[in-house]
């Protein structure tokens, strides 16, 4: 007698296996960032909160570096995604008489800057901090 594959099944079991690993994968991604922020909030040198708390120091390193390295996927735009343009500069001129009234106010979004007796490259340099907000 032949015995008889069903291919559906085994596609769908290696899918459910696919999907528990990268479950587990988050879970312990979870984990260890949680490890990493405790580890930070507590002023210790992280050879010495890792031997307090019972961590292998190189395991710390290794999923510093995957959560790093997660971190940096996820802000990279993948294929087919829209990237974020680069920041657009407006000119603006400023007459003399508003140069040498002292002060200079900028709104931009929710940031308001003032700006006292600077030169005109201290004021372009803060107007590009701004914009690449």
């Amino acid at each position: 007698m032949k015995k008889k594959y069903n291919i559906f099944k085994n596609e769908r079991l290696r899918y459910e296996k696919m999907d528990m690993r990268k479950v587990a994968r988050e879970v312990r991604m979870s984990k260890w960032a949680e490890i990493l922020r405790e580890q930070q909030a507590s002023g210790q040198t992280i050879q010495g909160w890792c031997a307090g708390n019972g961590i292998d120091k190189q395991q710390y390193h290794y999923w510093k570096r995957k959560l790093r390295e997660s971190a940096i996927e996820n802000l990279t735009p993948k294929a087919g995604e829209l990237a974020l343009s680069a920041p657009t500069f407006t000119e603006i001129s400023v007459s003399p008489q508003v140069a040498s009234s002292g002060t200079i106010t900028i709104h931009m979004g929710e940031a308001v800057v003032e700006i006292g007796d600077a030169s005109p490259a201290t004021v372009e340099t803060i107007l590009r901090v701004l914009s690449a907000r």
